[in-house]
């Protein structure tokens, strides 16, 4: 006591006093929380109520959750990965996956909230219809049940025990998701008999957490359905702004196709330039399609499927901008065209469109100069089937992550406000009506890689 008067200047009263300030402290913290602490207490009694407080700090920050603020981007991802912590932080519980209902409501498919990749998830599918497995009867029955329980036993099916080894446990405990307005899923819990015995006072918090988890869930998906929506109505409202010029253009089309073939003329058939001149004429048709097919005017030729020679189209291009994007850029070129890849049956004109427009993003992305790449590879599978890829490859600068987050959305753009940012959406539709895949990554040292994959059939 004396080295701390002399160091610290804590006599025997102030450390009194400090210690009667800070009982009066906690009393009234505990009051508020409705405990109330003895002036005796035993270690007996001081682990009851601490046990207590514990309590009343998971049921309030079980409520609390539900009233944290919404994320600005809807994101089932992320929204599935903090109901694992938040379980996790209330009752112990760190092995979990979800079952969510597909939209024809007869069929629940996993989703594993984590980074971690497993095959046991891979291909499941589980049926909804009754007693086909214990996760269909909690989904249908809206209860929590567990699988080592012995009346749940005999609706125990092969896929709950597939769940069961993905988790990492003998038993498996599944928490309907289920809101006011739906039955989304099922929350899968891996979880041992013992565990779920010393969870036996926690059934009716497990229940209420679960429905806040839904509501969490079902205002994700209102946002995201509310996003394609506002998506939805910015392609209608483009296209509908499209159809009211495209009379205007067609008309100073047909005259510059017309005077294009008298300049042929009067050059004559053998002059150098009747090449460069066709290519005009090629690109000013494409335009023409182009425009019928954004009035809805089908074009029997466009949508014809034709034998493509890609690495022909991406020689082509390449020809096309030498001699005027890419000087003008200050833009080097390198292609790598694998010449195994055979005739694909595809729409000419679409592809052409997909390329025409990455080629521009990249030498836009590049105002100082820079090094673009082309390559196209054969027998690149895909979720188990072969494609061809093509990559378009450039040193630019990258793209700025928020852009990233929704790339291929109209309105959204790397370059300045001057531009409509309906580019890649529009690369986006063709590769779809392709059958096809687009992948970007970008960063600030190595630039920006667009992937096409197109289906590999003659």
């Amino acid at each position: 006591m004396e080295r701390a008067d002399l160091l610290f200047g804590l006599n025997q009263a102030i450390i009194e006093e400090r210690l009667q300030a800070a009982q009066e402290k906690a009393a009234k913290a505990a009051q508020s929380l409705g405990i109330a602490l003895p002036s005796q207490k035993s270690d007996q009694h001081a682990q009851r109520h601490q046990d207590a407080l514990a309590e009343r700090v998971k049921q309030a920050a079980l409520f609390g959750g539900g009233l944290e603020p919404m994320p600005e981007k809807p994101d089932m991802i992320a929204t599935m990965q903090q109901i694992q912590r938040d379980l996790d932080l209330l009752f112990g519980i760190k092995q979990i996956c979800f079952l969510l209902q597909e939209q024809d409501g007869t069929a629940l498919h996993p989703v594993n909230p984590t980074t971690t990749k497993s095959n046991l998830l891979d291909g499941i599918t589980l049926s909804t219809a009754p007693d086909r497995s214990l996760a269909a009867s909690a989904f249908n029955q809206k209860k929590v049940l567990f699988s080592q329980d012995e009346e749940n036993q005999a609706l125990v099916a092969v896929v709950d025990h597939q769940l069961a080894r993905f988790l990492k446990s003998d038993g498996i405990l599944y928490l309907p998701l289920s809101s006011q307005q739906s039955t989304q899923g099922l929350i899968v819990v891996g979880m041992s008999q013992h565990q779920w015995q010393s969870l036996s006072s926690q059934h009716p918090l497990l229940t209420l957490f679960a429905r806040e988890a839904a509501e969490m869930l079902q205002r994700q998906h209102n946002m995201l359905t509310s996003r394609q929506h506002m998506i939805d109505d910015e392609r209608e409202a483009f296209h509908l702004e499209a159809r009211k010029v495209v009379h205007e253009v067609n008309n100073p089309l047909g005259i510059i196709n017309n005077y294009l073939h008298i300049l042929g003329m009067k050059l004559g058939e053998d002059h150098q330039v009747q090449e460069e001149l066709d290519i005009i004429k090629e690109e000013i048709s494409r335009v023409g399609k182009i425009i019928l097919r954004v009035r809805d005017i089908p074009d029997e030729l466009e949508q014809q499927v034709n034998s493509v020679d890609i690495n022909q189209l991406i020689q082509d291009l390449n020809k096309l901008f030498q001699s005027s994007l890419f000087t003008t850029h200050n833009i080097v070129t390198e292609l790598d065209l694998d010449s195994n890849i055979p005739q694909l049956g595809t729409r000419r004109g679409h592809l052409k469109q997909i390329l025409t427009n990455l080629i521009k993003n990249a030498v836009e992305a590049m105002p100082e100069g820079g090094k673009l790449s082309i390559a196209s590879r054969d027998n690149a599978y895909l979720n188990g089937k072969a494609h061809i890829e093509i990559q378009i490859t450039d040193d630019g600068p990258g793209i700025d992550r928020e852009i990233m987050d929704q790339l291929f959305s109209p309105g959204k753009t790397t370059k300045d406000s001057s531009h409509s940012g309906l580019g890649l959406a529009i690369v986006k539709n063709l590769i779809d009506e392709l059958s096809g895949s687009i992948n970007c990554t970008s960063n600030t040292e190595s630039g920006t890689r667009f992937q096409l994959f197109l289906p590999r059939v003659g």
